[in-house]
């Protein structure tokens, strides 16, 4: 059985992150006669300025145009 080994730049509050890995588990899921897989997981912040005890959501919005 081949092993694929797969990186993942991910966010945890990115929805796009969720749905990509949501799609990669189905597919391995379909292809586990055939493949097996590794997948490491690489940091991706959104917004590298936001401290870690984030932002106040309200304010944050009032400051996106």
């Amino acid at each position: 059985m081949q092993t694929l080994k797969i990186e993942m730049i991910h966010d945890v509050v990115c929805s796009w992150c969720h749905i990509g890995y949501q799609n990669i588990s189905k597919a391995l899921e379909r292809l586990s006669n055939e493949i097996s897989a590794e997948i490491h997981y690489l940091p991706f912040q959104l917004n590298p300025d936001t401290g870690p005890l984030g932002v106040d959501i309200v304010e944050h919005l009032c400051q996106r145009n």
